[in-house]
Formats: structure tokens, C-alpha cells, sequence
């Protein structure tokens, strides 16, 4: 019951203001802001298959370089199936996906 997990734990580390938008440091201009939906009690999220190196890099907990490794795993080998399949890439635990699972989203 309440808030879900994640938005607890963003919460709890200042990454949520008060109005429930989502907030990192160093975000560019560009970068659509990651709101909070109302209705489904959750952060909207950033599409693995559509998403620019910058977009990627702004997320919180985004590790360096896995960004570039992304986009450039996506031109080579096309659009991810599913947001476990950044486990495919060099150096990208499952923590790290676990991290980044509530922030991305695949879509076709």
C-alpha cells in the first residue's frame, strides 16, 4: 500500500522534488523531465530503442559510458527485446539493470 518501492527509494535519496517530478543534476535542456503520473503512481521512462546518448546519460545511476554502449549496441545489433538484455553488454551487472529498470522502458 502507499507510494510503490522505487518512488520510495527515489524519495528517500532527493531524487523526487515535491511535485514528483523526477530530478538529476546536469540534466540537458533537451531532456524531456521525467514526471511522476498521477494516475499509475509511477515515473515515465525513457525508451531504450529511441533514446540519444545524452537522454541516456542524464538518467540517475546511469554508469559511464554504458550510455554510448547502448546506442551503439542498437546500431549494430537493433532494437533491444526487453530492458534485461542490457546484460548483454560488457560490464552491466544486475544491479545495474535493476538500477535502471524503473527509469527505462522498451518499446517496438
Amino acid at each position: 500500500a502507499g507510494m510503490p518501492r522505487i518512488m520510495r527509494i527515489l524519495k528517500r535519496g532527493n531524487w523526487l522534488d515535491e511535485s514528483g517530478e523526477i530530478v538529476a543534476p546536469d540534466v540537458p535542456a533537451s531532456l524531456p523531465s521525467l514526471k511522476l503520473d498521477k494516475d499509475k503512481k509511477r515515473a515515465t521512462r525513457l525508451d531504450l530503442n529511441a533514446a540519444s546518448v545524452d537522454e541516456l546519460r542524464a538518467l540517475p545511476g546511469m554508469p559511464d559510458g554504458l550510455a554510448e554502449a547502448i546506442v551503439e549496441a542498437r546500431d549494430l545489433w537493433g532494437p533491444f527485446a526487453a530492458v534485461s538484455d542490457l546484460r548483454t553488454l560488457l560490464g552491466v551487472d544486475p544491479a545495474t539493470v535493476a538500477a535502471l529498470r524503473p527509469l527505462v522502458v522498451v518499446r517496438r
